[in-house]
């Protein structure tokens, strides 16, 4: 599953060794308090801090489709819709390509994408409003939910006390200056 996490870093400098170096004791691979396998900056979240940006409408993102070959329609349905009804129902959901909705052009995938500017964002920057599932700062990781394998339900996740409320935890720490940098990982 992919999360949205912002890592505090005290300056931009080489932020994508500060980032590694953070997140390096959480690797699940190599740590019993790991909790990613995997990650990027930016990703899914890749501009998350820019009022109306959407990843998926950036330009930069957009391929001929590989199923259709930039058609809009691909013309191997023979080989999944063994009948006509089933051929009709899927083109109608389908516009006649899955990967492109009869468009011709599909978005790329996030691990494809460059970091936006705005994924370091300096603390000052951050809108009060904002979340995340997982902050982390100096020796500290905070996770708006929690698995729990001994849970009074049986295995599920919790809310925690964080709840992804970004600003009300930096000024509760005391963190006024620094960088956040938007990260993507999976666990």
């Amino acid at each position: 599953m992919h999360h949205h996490a912002e890592v505090w870093i005290p300056n931009k400098e080489d932020f994508e060794a500060q980032v590694d170096r953070v997140l390096a004791p959480y690797n699940e691979e190599f740590s019993e308090k790991g909790f990613w396998g995997w990650y990027m900056i930016g990703g899914r979240w890749k501009g998350i801090h820019v009022p109306g940006y959407n990843p998926e409408e950036d330009p930069n993102h957009k391929e001929p489709c590989k199923l259709c070959l930039g058609t809009g329609t691909r013309n191997d349905l023979g080989t999944f819709c063994k009948t006509e009804k089933e051929k009709v129902r899927w083109l109608k959901w389908s516009k006649g390509c899955n990967g492109c909705h009869g468009s011709g052009v599909q978005v790329t995938w996030p691990t494809e994408w460059e970091p936006h500017p705005k994924d370091v964002i300096s603390v000052d920057e951050i809108q009060e409003d904002f979340n995340c599932y997982t902050l982390i700062l100096p020796g500290e990781v905070l996770h708006s939910t929690e698995f729990h394998l001994e849970a009074p339900e049986g295995m599920q996740f919790q809310k925690t006390s964080f709840g992804g409320k970004v600003i009300r935890v930096l000024k509760e720490r005391g963190i006024a200056t620094g960088y956040l940098v938007t990260v993507d990982y999976h666990s």
